[in-house]
């Protein structure tokens, strides 16, 4: 009884695994340098409307993003209003 139980633990474990399974998709996006790129906002859009677009995963931003300035933070609310899963690492990438 004991081995036939673990069979049937193997087996529905191994019928587990082999479930279909989807990719994961993300974009990332690094050195947009609001304070310093003429462009910045625009490309922070563009990166932005290309996720929903794509329907990815998350979002990751490396770094390079904005300096922590009261005048930044519309620019921030862009990135912290996009409405799946996002990361953003702090510093120089």
């Amino acid at each position: 009884m004991k081995h036939l139980f673990l069979s049937l633990l193997v087996c529905l474990g191994f019928a587990a695994c082999q479930k279909e399974t989807k990719p994961v998709t993300f974009a990332v996006v690094s050195d947009l340098h609001q304070d310093i790129a003429h462009d910045a906002e625009e490309r922070l859009g563009t990166f932005l409307r290309a996720a929903n677009d794509n329907q990815v995963d998350f979002i990751i931003e490396l770094g390079d993003f904005c300096m922590p300035k009261e005048e930044n933070k519309p620019f921030l609310k862009r990135w912290q209003d996009y409405a799946g899963e996002k990361y953003m690492l702090l510093g120089n990438h």
